[in-house]
């Protein structure tokens, strides 16, 4: 066991489970491309183009949102 007294089993689920949500930004356009071939061009053309005309409000709300976990850390730390 390790100090979060979590049992092996579960922190190697936790582990796939994450891996998983974070690999899906590449396997879906991977899959989108195996299971389509060429007609996958026009659907990845506009996942594409989306992704550049939203880049900064996408970064923004990154930013944003570790922004607050670390003020939140930040007031943990202090509150303690």
């Amino acid at each position: 066991m390790s100090s979060a007294a979590i049992a092996v089993p579960e922190q190697i689920g936790a582990l796939v489970v994450f891996v998983l949500i974070a690999s899906l930004g590449v396997l879906a356009p991977l899959a989108v491309y195996q299971r389509m071939g060429e007609r996958a061009e026009s659907i990845l053309g506009t996942w594409r183009d989306w992704a550049a005309q939203h880049n900064a409000a996408v970064m923004a709300v990154l930013f944003f949102v570790l922004g607050l976990k670390l003020l939140g850390d930040g007031i943990g730390i202090l509150a303690s």
